[in-house]
């Protein structure tokens, strides 16, 4: 095996924590930061310039389903419209070359629940939420 190809995260090594304690049945997590701007076109000139407005921060966590707790937690927010603000830690680290990746993300707010599926093979819950800007912890 050369040695770029050592360089490469693998998810395997991968670990989320839901305030502090470890989520065992992560299938997968994504965070998207996206940048709003605003198009300007200034007289005098034929190139659109951008203005920066701020950021939106979203994701997506998906779970192999033990117990319907997301979906109760979820349900319940939405209906009274009171939602638990929750901090994911993310810790990737690649067992060749002993690199880590660890984000914290703040202010997780899940916004949506699929709560009855069913199907032949272990059922998956998407869980999107919104969130703030993650920060680098090591």
């Amino acid at each position: 095996m050369s040695y770029l190809n050592k360089q490469v995260f693998i998810g395997q090594g991968g670990k989320v924590y839901l305030d502090g304690n470890l989520e065992a049945h992560v299938k997968d997590i994504e965070v998207k930061v996206t940048g709003n701007f605003t198009d300007l076109e200034l007289c005098g000139t034929y190139e659109t310039q951008a203005v920066y407005e701020g950021y939106n921060c979203e994701g997506t966590m998906t779970v192999y389903m033990t117990d319907t707790d997301y979906a109760e937690e979820i349900m319940t927010a939405l209906d009274t419209g009171t939602f638990p603000s929750r901090t994911i830690v993310s810790n990737l680290r690649n067992r060749n070359s002993g690199v880590e990746s660890v984000y914290s993300i703040p202010d997780v707010i899940f916004t949506e629940v699929t709560p009855v599926s069913q199907k032949k093979g272990p059922i998956e819950l998407s869980i999107p939420f919104k969130c703030g800007l993650p920060r680098k912890v090591a």
